[in-house]
């Protein structure tokens, strides 16, 4: 879905859940695990999404990328919803950086070994992650 030129949608919904984070009622209308695409010079993914549902996200990805590759996944916080898309998207585009706040880089992670240490401070509190792959360090 098209927010702007270089701004697009790429999120799913969830039509399934009862219960978001095991109380908030969502029934009636299911819940959106939301991501974006910002197309430029660079490109940037803003988060992932639930782990139920990385194949169809990474899909939309492939639609709006066009056969272009992204540069960054910037990851807002690491709650599933957000977070369990990051090691498939590092294993599809694996020369991509992750962005994320420091306290996020540190904070309980649902794959602790994804991330060896902070490459470089990007700005305050903002760091570009080293990502470990297997074999790479």
């Amino acid at each position: 879905m098209e927010i702007t030129k270089d701004i697009r949608y790429i999120g799913v919904d969830d039509h399934d859940i009862d219960l978001f984070e095991g109380q908030y009622d969502v029934s009636e209308n299911g819940m959106a695990y939301n991501s974006y695409v910002i197309l430029g010079d660079k490109i940037a993914v803003a988060d992932s999404v639930d782990g139920g549902f990385v194949d169809e996200w990474l899909g939309n990805l492939e639609a709006v990328l066009d056969g272009r590759t992204p540069d960054y996944l910037v990851v807002h916080h690491m709650e599933p919803d957000h977070s369990a898309g990051i090691a498939a998207f590092m294993e599809r585009y694996p020369q991509a950086q992750i962005v994320a706040r420091g306290r996020c880089a540190r904070s309980g992670r649902p794959q602790p070994d994804l991330y060896r240490r902070p490459q470089r401070s990007l700005a305050r509190g903002a760091l570009l992650l080293r990502v470990h792959r297997q074999g790479a360090f």
